[in-house]
């Protein structure tokens, strides 16, 4: 339990410092606006996952929490 909850916020942190930097940077990433597009999308799906297993964790739906875990892993 111990290790989702640190797997989560680890996910949550890195993936909203991601957003922030593509979005505040005052110059593009090295590949351009595909890449700052790709990089967004990664970290916006990320975030949605981890919030999606946390979520269903902290419900008790253990089926669920499963699944989000594993896109999630699988994401990360």
């Amino acid at each position: 339990r111990a290790c989702g909850n640190v797997y989560c916020a680890a996910a949550v942190l890195t993936s909203s410092g991601g957003l922030v930097f593509i979005c505040t940077a005052p110059h593009l990433l090295v590949g351009g606006w595909n890449m700052n597009v790709a990089f967004a999308l990664a970290g916006m799906t990320m975030l949605v996952l981890a919030i999606f297993t946390w979520v269903h964790g902290r419900a008790r739906r253990v089926e669920q929490h499963r699944n989000w875990a594993i896109r999630l892993w699988g994401q990360g």
